[in-house]
């Protein structure tokens, strides 16, 4: 069965029951800070999936997504342990073209890898970033489940 999110009353993005719509206090716990950001969590597969977007501004149009995804993998490799880009990617999301890349750390509290991608792309004035990190183990099946999220965007 799917849940459907309304994200920032710009698309809506549909998920899988097992999953969980996270709270302030999980999103300041796995970013920092609730401000701007929307995810879900399934806790039994260790996958945390969201979306973070920009406040709409000047500067969105004088980028790209290209440069906003160079921008958080910079902060990333500062913050994550043994952080190593494994892949660029490129998809679609509601019919706009997305960029990113898919990457892998170990994870503070647990030294356990996680596997993660980041896709970046603007709609109307803003940008948003979808953000996807699970365990290695499980990865495959997880990252199925995200893929489907990713093709169920849908703009209002």
């Amino acid at each position: 069965m799917m849940k459907r999110a309304r994200i920032n009353r710009e698309f809506i993005i549909h998920y899988n029951d097992n999953f969980h719509a996270m709270t302030g206090d999980e999103l300041t716990k796995f970013f920092g800070s609730p401000a701007c950001r929307w995810g879900v969590y399934d806790e039994q597969q260790h996958t945390v999936i969201s979306v973070t977007w920009t406040k709409p501004g000047f500067l969105n149009l004088l980028t790209d997504a290209k440069s906003v995804v160079g921008g958080a993998e910079t902060r990333m490799k500062q913050k994550l342990q043994n952080y190593r880009r494994e892949a660029a990617v490129s998809t679609e999301i509601a019919g706009i073209t997305a960029k990113g890349i898919r990457f892998s750390y170990t994870a503070d509290d647990t030294d356990v890898v996680q596997q993660g991608e980041m896709l970046a792309f603007r709609m109307k004035n803003k940008f948003y970033v979808i953000q996807y990190l699970s365990r290695n183990k499980g990865n495959a099946e997880n990252h199925r489940q995200y893929e489907t999220m990713l093709q169920s965007v849908a703009a209002l």
